[in-house]
């Protein structure tokens, strides 16, 4: 019974597969939501998405009723799952964030399996790379990060080319020159295919290695074409021939008045000889340090995204901690109350003790003082004096008040008859 069970599981799970492949065109088995929507790897365009899912579900949706119907639901719910998970910007940064981690783990474990303790040859790099790519790992797309991590095994490999790099150095120069004469429009394609060819020939790269790279970008040139590679060759042509010369020296190759390689690249972005042997003396000067304001506004620009950052982070982490949101509001609320409550108190809260009206004081002959004028009276209000300590009572004012005049009898009053 068991075996008849696990022979069904494995027939509904190769079932699954050639369903990939029959009904979408997927020939990887467990493919990642890229390959499933048919779209390029780490793809960031959310209306292309859009569009491979309902391509997608519209050639499912023709299974749906007939014998395949369960699978067919079951494909639908995958391809939805994958388009809300990459048109989701966090989504979507998990995900990209996991198949960075997996790729690493299938490039280290090839690349053990296929460098290590073989010669440093153009054929070792080739079929590592060409088992990459068989996995699903994007070479083109990730080629700086795999050159870095071939240059961190401190393994000798011998120098190749014109420029006397290493092979996984030159297969980046290439990589490079690949994207600019497939995403830039400057001449004809027989002229850029040509060129490419050219900066192959120079470098000594296998055809191997050009038709794994070849064939990704030209698949993918939607992607590429948003590289930060190409925005800046079409803001500055001039600038990534510099770059492209100061990378060689940087990466330990020599550069000669006639190199083909950078002769190759000036007429990818759209430049002559002539102006090649003016720009090759620029790569002896320093590089142009950006002026204060410009410097100012790239700091400017991290210190805003690493605000965002940190607001995103702190959104997240209290969306996971409801119960600090009520805490925190019910905070607030009782500091507002005690706060209202302070103020009514203080604007009913009185000035004072009511000020007592003193008597005149009367005259030294005994007759009480006359009252001035009513126009000579002040009539402005005083301002209210601040009570110290207990305020005295009605009999303590008028005993204070007796002490201080007492009644004497007139010197020439006439005596009583």
């Amino acid at each position: 019974m068991i075996e008849n069970r696990s022979n069904h599981d494995e027939q509904s799970e190769t079932s699954r597969a050639d369903l990939y492949r029959e009904w979408l065109g997927v020939e990887t088995p467990e493919p990642t939501y890229y390959e499933l929507l048919g779209v390029p790897p780490l793809e960031s365009d959310r209306a292309a998405i859009h569009q491979a899912g309902r391509k997608a579900k519209r050639a499912l949706r023709t299974y749906q009723i007939g014998r395949f119907r369960r699978q067919a639901l079951e494909l639908l719910a995958e391809v939805g799952q994958a388009v809300s998970v990459l048109t989701n910007p966090e989504k979507k940064r998990i995900y990209d964030n996991e198949l960075l981690r997996a790729w690493r783990t299938v490039l280290e474990g090839l690349y053990r399996k296929h460098c290590e303790g073989q010669p440093s040859e153009p054929a070792t790099l080739e079929a590592w790379l060409v088992a990459c790519r068989e996995r699903g790992v994007p070479v083109a797309r990730l080629t700086p990060a795999i050159v870095r991590f071939v240059r961190a095994q401190a393994e000798a490999w011998p120098p190749h080319g014109e420029h006397g790099l290493s092979l996984p150095d030159g297969f980046w120069c290439y990589r490079d020159a690949v994207v600019l004469g497939r995403c830039l429009e400057t001449e004809s394609l027989e002229q850029r295919v040509a060129a490419v060819k050219r900066v192959q020939k120079a470098l000594v790269v296998s055809e191997g290695l050009a038709r794994c790279v070849a064939e990704e970008v030209t698949s993918a040139s939607s992607l590429f074409a948003r590289l930060p590679l190409v925005r800046c060759t079409r803001e500055d042509p001039e600038g990534a021939i510099l770059r492209m010369g100061r990378r060689i020296r940087r990466l330990g190759g020599h550069i000669s008045p006639r190199s083909k390689v950078l002769a190759a690249v000036a007429s990818l972005v759209g430049r002559r000889p002539k102006d090649l042997q003016a720009i090759l003396p620029r790569l002896e000067e320093p590089p142009v340090t950006l002026p204060v304001t410009r410097r100012i506004a790239v700091a400017a620009g991290k210190v805003r995204r690493r605000v965002r950052e940190i607001r995103r982070r702190g959104g997240e982490w209290m969306r996971r901690r409801p119960q600090l949101l009520v805490g925190a509001a019910l905070l607030v609320s009782l500091a507002l109350l005690v706060l209202a409550i302070l103020a009514v108190v203080e604007i009913r809260r009185p000035w004072g003790p009511p000020r007592e009206v003193q008597p005149p004081a009367p005259s030294e002959s005994g007759e009480p003082a006359e009252a001035p004028p009513p126009s000579e009276i002040d009539t402005s209000p005083e301002p209210p004096e601040a009570p110290v300590g207990e305020p005295p009572s009605d009999t303590e004012g008028w005993e204070e008040f007796i002490r201080k005049y007492p009644a004497r009898e007139p010197a020439n009053a006439p005596e009583s008859e």
